[in-house]
């Protein structure tokens, strides 16, 4: 048998869980996680290019 208050930290972690799923998905729609690679891969193109300069 569960103790009462396990109930509580089961229902906010699932809460945590849905917000957290419901963020990446949102993110992957509104494409930001594009945005993310292409700033990532500009940064390694300047680290190259300030590399190249010495």
């Amino acid at each position: 048998m569960l103790h009462p208050g396990t109930w509580l930290v089961l229902v906010t972690q699932g809460i945590i869980l849905l917000l957290f799923v419901l963020g990446v998905y949102w993110a992957h729609r509104s494409g930001q996680f594009d945005d993310t690679e292409a700033a990532k891969f500009a940064m390694m193109k300047n680290d190259e290019a300030y590399r190249d300069e010495r």
